[in-house]
């Protein structure tokens, strides 16, 4: 259904409206865009969502908007997600594939959740960046979960250490996001990768969350 429909119709009853956007809507060379950066992603994608951002801006002024890159645990019964593909990739010691040139700021699900209900409560509106504290690409975050999962991998020799021009296509520049608007509103802290990191192992051992395996979870999806 249209963003803006959604909104419509909670603008018309009275009720909060949250739209969970996407970092994807960035790209490079500037790092940690705030909110009203023009360091814009000129991929279609893109522009949808931006103009689904725009469309639930003007359907519901009071609107919260938040961008932000997710990952953590989801429900069973699906198949495996990006994490449980990861922590696969390193049981094979595989991680060739990894990018090292996208990089953003990605956030537990569970703690975006913790600081969003806080934003409702405070009855936050308008576009907020929520991000985890530190910008890292893809590999550096898988190596990073082999070591709080005590897992092996091996170094990857990277070819090229520069890029001749800058990155092109929806998700594959500097997507990082800047917080400061939303710590300075609710008086928090985003959380470290480590933090984040420690929570999702712990999460895998819930009684929540299954562990991973054949019907393990799908992890949400991020563009680091």
């Amino acid at each position: 259904a249209d963003a803006g429909e959604w909104a419509a119709a909670a603008h018309g009853s009275g009720c909060h409206f949250t739209f969970v956007s996407s970092d994807a809507v960035f790209t490079g060379p500037w790092m940690f865009h705030d909110e009203q950066s023009e360091c814009r992603c000129p991929s279609s994608q893109a522009s949808l969502i931006r103009d689904a951002e725009a469309r639930v801006g003007r359907c519901c002024p009071r609107a919260l908007i938040i961008r932000t890159n997710a990952y953590g645990w989801a429900p069973a019964g699906t198949p495996n997600g990006w994490i449980e593909q990861i922590l696969i990739d390193l049981e094979r010691r595989s991680l060739q594939g990894y990018d090292y040139i996208r990089h953003a700021t990605p956030i537990l699900a569970t703690d975006l959740a913790d600081i969003l209900l806080r934003a409702i409560t405070e009855d936050l509106t308008g576009v907020h960046h929520i991000a985890g504290a530190e910008r890292v690409n893809p590999l550096q975050f898988a190596q990073r979960l082999a070591d709080h999962f005590e897992m092996p991998w091996l170094a990857v020799r990277r070819a090229e250490e520069t890029l001749n021009e800058p990155a092109a296509g929806f998700g594959a520049g500097e997507t990082s996001l800047q917080t400061k608007k939303v710590r300075k509103a609710l008086c928090v802290a985003m959380p470290m990768l480590s933090e984040g990191l420690e929570r999702l192992r712990r999460q895998q051992f819930s009684s929540v969350t299954p562990q991973t395996g054949p019907d393990a979870p799908v992890a949400v999806r991020q563009s680091a």
